[in-house]
């Protein structure tokens, strides 16, 4: 009967460490995936923002163009 026990101790003490080894490396893909989520996230702004540039410099070339046009209404 002690012999039982004792081995369910070990069987979860080993369990216990497999849990302990499991959590890190979930935690330590957790930190990796926080980092590159951001970095996504960095990226995708750095685009929006050269997008809405892009876009700011095509308008104003388009009023330069029609400013310049015999058409542009004059006030």
């Amino acid at each position: 009967m002690l012999q039982a026990v004792a081995t369910m101790q070990q069987s979860l003490r080993e369990m216990l460490g497999e849990i302990r080894r499991n959590t890190d490396q979930l935690a330590e893909a957790a930190t990796t995936l926080a980092v590159v989520a951001g970095d996504v996230e960095r990226a995708v702004t750095e685009q929006t923002n050269l997008l809405a540039l892009n876009a700011a410099i095509e308008a104003a070339r388009a009023v330069n163009t029609a400013a310049a046009s015999p058409w542009w209404p004059t006030r």
